[in-house]
């Protein structure tokens, strides 16, 4: 053995500064290690391992989805971080992989947001193959899903990055001061205008839709972010098919919006009916706060592009966001 061999010989090199390491990174590179153990007999505190097959499935294509807004593929070391306000969510991602591992939050200058980060290079590389990137907010582009599963992925989108705002507003007329009408409206949000493009294409060629995508800047932020956004009626379309399952995994307040809305509709349509064809429906939200008229919206025509005027409200109570502070829904009717 020459001098300087042994114990820790490679410490401080690298396969750019010695052949024989480059070698052993040689024959290891691209190779996936399993474990020999069962997870369930192995003794490690939190010991976890993902139980989804590694196929395209309506599950899949769910966590493809939040992957792609929330998650994080960590460069060069095949793990996987996944982070949100939503602290239903991180257990439902985990959930839906099968894994048990520890939730851990961490502050932010808007509050608290939950973290989980995990090891597994085969759902890494899986990951990989259907287009998600490392570093991919700004890069982000089609998914490499097939249409069987594009409403599960949406979903997964639209819990990652979107919202949902459902509202009643007073119309800016002097006619007549109790004329009211519902807005609802579903937005995608992306740092990546090609990413929105392409699902614009992809629920466009599945479900019919039109929307648009808007250019916004958001405060102290140095990149563009961009919005693709559909109306009343393109809403009421896609939510149908995203929450046709009442089992699917999903974030159980946004879904909890569009069941309100729905029910609602259902109502006042039941209301509107003749007396012999009215049908018995329970009146929804019966302990909601009485409509209350603080303030009404000015939206003028906007065409499918996106070009529209601004929008203002007087509305205090109108929010939109995905975290729990700052809540995406304003119900200001009965």
């Amino acid at each position: 053995m020459g001098r300087g061999e042994g114990k820790g010989w490679a410490k401080g090199l690298s396969a750019a500064t010695d052949p024989r390491v480059a070698r052993a990174a040689a024959a290891h590179r691209g190779l996936i290690y399993e474990r020999q153990t069962p997870a369930e007999l192995c003794r490690w505190r939190l010991s976890s391992s993902t139980r989804l097959p590694l196929v395209w499935s309506d599950a899949m294509a769910y966590v493809v989805g939040l992957t792609a807004t929330d998650g994080c593929l960590i460069t060069g070391r095949r793990r996987i971080d996944f982070k949100s306000g939503d602290r239903q969510l991180v257990d439902t991602y985990l959930a839906t992989l099968g894994r048990t591992n520890r939730v851990r939050t961490e502050k932010t200058r808007k509050g608290v947001v939950f973290v989980t980060q995990f090891g597994d290079a085969r759902l890494y590389e899986w990951l990989r193959a259907v287009d998600l990137t490392p570093r991919k907010s700004l890069t982000l582009g089609a998914l490499d899903v097939p249409d069987s599963f594009l409403l599960p992925l949406a979903r997964g989108l639209l819990d990652g990055d979107g919202t949902i705002t459902n509202a009643v507003w007073r119309a800016d007329t002097s006619r007549r001061s109790d004329y009211y009408y519902e807005w609802l409206r579903t937005r995608f949000v992306s740092a990546s205008r090609a990413h929105l493009e392409w699902l614009r294409a992809r629920l466009k060629a599945s479900l019919g839709l039109r929307g648009w995508i808007v250019t916004e800047r958001r405060e102290n932020r140095p990149n563009l972010y961009f919005a693709l956004g559909y109306g009343k009626h393109d809403s009421i379309r896609l939510l149908s098919a995203l929450y046709a399952d009442p089992t699917a995994p999903c974030l159980l307040r946004k879904r909890h919006i569009w069941e309100s809305t729905s029910a609602a509709m259902t109502y006042r349509t039941a209301q509107r009916a003749s007396p012999a064809d009215r049908i018995s429906v329970a009146a929804p939200l019966a302990r909601s706060p009485k409509r209350r008229t603080s303030g009404y919206a000015k939206n003028r025509a906007s065409d499918e592009i996106g070009r529209r005027s601004s929008f203002r409200s007087s509305c205090s109570k109108e929010r939109e966001g995905s975290s729990p502070s700052s809540p995406t829904v304003c119900l200001l009717r009965r």
